[in-house]
């Protein structure tokens, strides 16, 4: 399977087929990172005003919804990066300079550091 954003949108193919297309709620797909297993995390772009907004999620290799990450406050803005560690571990950059650690079966924080 062959999963790549178009026009910010999350689509995957199969065969040359399409598989499945996933919208973000608000705003548009800009970066993937697959996961071991097949799952995807979609950090998504979204316009705000100093206002947390979902901005990084987990799509099962089927397309669906797991969960939108748990942002560390309200005026955090927005996730702009994920990655996952050697050791397995989910991280994420916010727009206002806090790196998390990502539960990767929940989406909720575990460990935050202002990297600002």
């Amino acid at each position: 399977m062959e999963i790549r954003i178009i026009d910010g949108i999350v689509s995957a193919t199969l065969d040359g087929e399409l598989a499945w297309r996933w919208v973000p709620p608000e705003g548009h797909a800009v970066r993937l990172l697959v996961l071991e297993g097949g799952d995807v995390l979609v950090v998504v772009e979204v316009i705000t005003y100093k206002k947390s907004k979902p901005s990084l999620f987990r799509l099962t290799q089927d397309g669906r919804l797991v969960w939108a990450a748990e942002m560390r406050d309200r005026d955090d803005g927005t996730y702009v990066s994920a990655e996952v560690s050697a050791d397995g571990g989910l991280f994420a950059n916010t727009w206002s300079g806090w790196r998390v650690r990502l539960d990767p079966a929940t989406g909720k924080i575990v460990d935050q550091v202002f990297v600002k």
